[in-house]
């Protein structure tokens, strides 16, 4: 039986532009090209929308309950609340709990689509392993893992801003650097699991020194790696392309992905 791996929400606008700048702005997603002037790829964390500019559709205000398009769950409603609040999204429904389990509350968009965003009382989240990486300078990890890989800093502790520790996360991917790692071995390893290789790929490739580009694997998955500036090996992992590779090709986001070597690719 053929599994589900994702959904992606789909959305027409009437201002390709103005939609872009309010979710990027506002709710703090992610805008990215997608080859083709009338779309953008709207991303943040694990929520991915598709928005194409429909300048002679129905606008969504006149869709009635049809305008309510997502239901997105978050790990802490109250901390989004906030941001939206403060960055004066419009609510539709305020942040309260419901009896069905959830703590929720919704937004109407620039565009006039309805979102839903909730999350379990309590804050149950999986547990986690988060890999501890040994490095020589923090002001190159900040550059490389902030500047070069897109990364925030979670909390960093460090006296002379050089040595000390330095906790890194991009959506629910978590690092620590160490510097200097004392009594441990170099060139360790850390696993990222993603949804989508190629586009991490798209994305780092010009920015990072790539050992491998993407290529699908035997067992299932389609990956590949890229080195830190202190030789730590970044394993990157996503869903294989053989089961939704459009005929004729490979998929593409911002472009097509090129296995040729460049002057970032080593080994």
């Amino acid at each position: 039986m053929a599994a589900l791996v994702r959904s992606r929400y789909v959305i027409a606008v009437p201002d390709l532009a103005r939609s872009a700048a309010f979710y990027g702005q506002a709710l703090g997603f992610s805008v990215l090209e997608m080859g083709h002037p009338g779309w953008r790829w709207f991303e943040r964390d694990a929520c991915v929308i598709l928005a194409g500019e429909c300048a002679d559709a129905l606008p969504a205000t006149d869709l009635g309950d049809h305008s309510y398009f997502a239901y997105i769950e978050v790990t802490d409603a109250d901390a989004l609340h906030t941001e939206f609040t403060g960055r004066g999204v419009e609510l539709i429904k305020p942040l309260r709990d419901e009896p069905w389990g959830m703590r929720e509350f919704g937004i109407r968009t620039i565009d006039g689509h309805r979102l839903m965003f909730g999350a379990r009382p309590g804050g149950a989240r999986a547990e986690q392993a988060v890999p501890i990486l040994p490095g020589d300078d923090l002001d190159a990890a900040r550059a490389f893992y902030i500047g070069a890989l897109g990364f925030s800093v979670r909390f960093e502790s460090s006296e002379d801003g050089r040595n000390g520790l330095l906790g890194l996360e991009r959506g629910t991917i978590r690092l620590t650097i160490d510097c200097p790692m004392a009594g441990h071995g170099r060139e360790a390893c850390v696993s990222v699991e993603v949804d989508d290789a190629d586009r991490y790929y798209l994305e780092w490739r010009r920015r990072a020194a790539i050992r491998r580009p993407p290529e699908d694997q035997p067992w299932g998955g389609r990956t590949f790696d890229l080195l830190d500036p202190f030789g730590n090996t970044i394993f990157v992992i996503g869903p294989a392309l053989r089961d939704d590779r459009p005929a004729g090709g490979q998929r593409t986001l911002a472009a097509p992905i090129e296995h040729a070597r460049d002057d970032r690719h080593i080994g």
